[in-house]
């Protein structure tokens, strides 16, 4: 739990919002168990403005996933086209960050992979699509 609180801090700090917008991090599960879309809200709070327009769409169809019930059921669906997103984004970015961009690719791949195993949700299904956020996070806060 230490050792998580510096990114903790970190991501709360990239994703804006007052202390009191902000969900306890420390004590809070990220997965979609127990969390609402409105604990979460004030994660996709960001001015991107000067992102470029595919970080801008892959952010839009990933906002609306993610604030969703966050079920295998509802969120797999739609799998490949937040994959196809975020391949979109990557293209678009690969110069400028080449790491990020790479976690990306490799999270939203294993994102897919996850919803064809457990395409109604799971263990499996949530740590995938926790990394697959975190990685879009990362590559949103390069892009500023």
């Amino acid at each position: 739990m230490i050792r998580l609180l510096p990114f903790v801090l970190l991501l709360s700090l990239a994703c804006g919002g007052s202390s009191a917008e902000t969900v306890d991090h420390a004590h809070h599960d990220h997965g979609h168990g127990g969390e609402t879309a409105d604990d979460h809200h004030h994660h996709h709070h960001h001015d991107d403005a000067e992102a470029p327009p595919a970080l801008r769409a892959f952010h839009a169809a990933f906002r609306e996933a993610w604030h969703s019930d966050r079920s295998g059921a509802t969120v797999c669906p739609g799998a490949t086209d937040l994959q196809d997103a975020a391949e979109a984004a990557v293209e678009e970015s690969a110069e400028a960050h080449p790491e990020v961009t790479a976690r990306v690719s490799a999270t939203a791949d294993a994102f897919v992979a996850a919803c064809q195993a457990e395409p109604e949700g799971g263990e499996r299904f949530d740590a995938a699509f926790s990394a697959f956020h975190d990685a879009f996070h990362e590559l949103l806060d390069a892009a500023r």
